[in-house]
């Protein structure tokens, strides 16, 4: 390419110099806001580092662009990958279709908005209280926990400005993405797949209970699940047509997916080698393979530059804490562990739904059909949902760092698109070699409708048990006719002292806690033991980090009340002093 600059190209050469220049006179010293100092967290010198590689890389795109007077160039057909369409009729109607989805985002509201008040659990907690009083400038130049989830606590923080600080507010934003991948599903479906097959996906999502239980979580699971998806939908239209537009709207989608949680790196590294294995194939094909890996460089180049921009100060501090935080053996579980395994089929035992197990070996078959039907009609949407998980657990095993279900919450839409898929091909397959295709769509449809109701006891369940029921036990500590002094030991001090405050009650006067063995005996020289009422929770980690605390517990107390949760292991249980 030759150099030339046009009059339209010199505001974005002056912006180059500027970034450039900004990369080499920033200070080396700059104003990182601490609430809570971490001992791993690195220093705000060595922090700057990556932002003045950020401007850098500005500055040379901007000049690289100005200097070539690059225009956008569509490429032409045989450098692209169609996905094909599963063959069907279509007999439901655009605008039946419409109000469809809209009704079934309508129950998707409302199943997510029932007890949506209920109890807060931990990790809930903890990022509301840590950044209730730290500015957003604050916010984007500190990470002191895993559980700061960006994007999420930006708009947890305009929610309780807007509503204040109950449940309902802090969990709204979570709601709000977990109803908008109802439709976002259908559109992705719709790709590849007929109106009706499509609607059933959105169906699914809708009531499905996984993923209302973190629709009314107040973390950035549903952010990450809704912007991954559309993600995944702006891939394979930029692979199809290659429009300017859709490209902007994937750099768009997976900035704010890795604002949502950083282990989103994990897509767009896979979308990357999707787009490389993409390019291979349309050069064996047709030979314009070099473009469209160009396109793909480019593309993956501006979304990563968004992301480190939004994470050049504190990602040496995340990257320190995500090391601290989960090479702790209680933060989870080994990957290929029984008790992995165990916590991560236990929401599907939550209801002792038998369904559940009698349509497990179907079940294998419609997945094994899904996968390839999928695979039929686009290889880039399987890769898409599924390698981004293979990638995040590769790298999990490698640092041995502790897994949770939730790090692969992907896994979910990707079933339900693979299920839907499935049902269909194998019900289409059956009916035709009885020559009944007439019967094709009450019974897929009928197929569909029972997956739905099973997700109905369990649901039924759920909304009767909080997550963890902390502020079930702060009342009931609190009505004791008697002198009581409530004594929460670790990972129940936050939740507990949460609502405690809210209550009315006050530390070291009305209740205690305690994280460690020194600590605990100094609050119990200050009344008689007979006094204390002890509350846990998380045993596992109690006992894993803690068993000196544990043995304490269970000398001196017993058992007094259960609050069951919804979490894994969060049970809160109050303990009373042994006669």
């Amino acid at each position: 390419m030759s150099l030339r600059i046009s009059r339209e190209s010199l505001p974005v050469l002056l912006l180059g110099v500027v970034f450039v220049l900004a990369s080499i006179l920033m200070p080396k010293t700059w104003h990182i806001e601490a609430v809570i100092p971490v001992g791993s967290v690195s220093s705000p010198e060595k922090n700057l580092i990556i932002a003045r590689i950020c401007c850098l890389l500005d500055g040379i795109w901007c000049l690289l662009i100005a200097l070539t007077a690059w225009r956008w160039k569509r490429l032409s057909a045989a450098s692209l990958i169609e996905p094909k369409h599963i063959e069907g009729n279509e007999i439901v109607s655009r605008k039946t279709a419409s109000l469809i989805l809209i009704a079934a985002s309508v129950l998707g509201l409302i199943l997510r908005l029932i007890s949506l008040d209920s109890s807060f659990w931990l990790d809930e907690i903890t990022p509301l209280t840590f950044y209730r009083d730290t500015s957003v400038f604050g916010l984007l130049t500190t990470y002191f926990s895993t559980n700061n989830h960006l994007l999420y606590t930006l708009l947890e923080k305009v929610a309780v400005t807007m509503f204040g600080e109950q449940e309902w507010a802090v969990r709204l934003p979570s709601v709000l993405f977990g109803v908008a991948t109802v439709p976002i599903m259908y559109i992705l479906t719709r790709t590849i797949a007929p109106r009706w097959i499509s609607l059933s996906t959105a169906l699914l999502t809708a009531v499905n209970y996984q993923l209302i239980f973190f629709s009314q979580n107040a973390r950035g699971y549903t952010g990450h699940l809704f912007f991954t998806l559309a993600a995944t939908l702006f891939l394979v239209r930029g692979l199809k047509k290659d429009k300017f537009v859709h490209w902007c709207l994937y750099c768009a989608c997976m900035f704010f997916n890795l604002a949502s949680i950083i282990a989103s790196l994990s897509a767009l590294i896979a979308h990357f080698v999707i787009g490389t294995v993409a390019a291979i194939v349309v050069q064996k094909r047709s030979g314009g393979g070099w473009a469209l890996f160009r396109r793909i460089g480019c593309v993956t180049f501006l979304a990563l530059l968004m992301v480190l921009h939004l994470y050049s100060i504190i990602f040496p501090q995340a990257y320190a804490v995500v090391q601290d935080t989960y090479h702790v053996q209680s933060t989870g579980f080994t990957l290929f562990s029984t008790e992995f395994l165990n916590e991560l089929i236990r929401g599907f035992k939550f209801s002792n739904n038998p369904l559940i197990l009698a349509a497990a070996i179907p079940g294998i078959a419609v997945v094994v059909a899904g996968v390839c039907a999928l695979y039929r009609c686009s290889w880039v949407m399987l890769a898409a949902l599924g390698l981004p998980e293979i990638f995040l657990a590769l790298y999990l095993l490698k640092l041995g760092l502790s897994v949770s279900p939730r790090f692969f919450l992907l896994a979910l839409p990707f079933a339900l698109i693979v299920g839907a898929l499935g049902l269909y091909d194998l019900v289409k397959r059956v009916l035709l070699k009885i020559n009944q295709p007439k019967l094709l769509t009450p019974t897929f449809s009928l197929g569909i409708l029972c997956v739905a109701l099973v997700s109905v006891p369990t649901l039924l369940q759920y909304y009767k048990i909080p997550k963890q029921d902390f502020r079930g036990a702060v009342l009931y500590l609190r009505e004791k006719p008697e002198k009581i002094y409530p004594l929460s030991l670790y990972t129940a001090r936050e939740g507990f002292g949460y609502y405690a405050n809210k209550n009315g009650m006050r530390l070291d006067n009305d209740y205690f806690d305690g994280r460690t063995l020194e600590k605990i005996d100094n609050v119990l020289k200050q009344h008689r033991l007979d006094q204390f009422y002890v509350v846990t929770t998380f045993p596992r980690a109690l006992h894993l980090d803690h068993p000196e605390l544990e043995a304490l517990v269970e000398k001196h107390w017993v058992v007094d009340r259960v609050f069951p949760g919804s979490i894994g292991d969060g049970d809160i249980t109050v303990w009373k002093p042994r006669k």
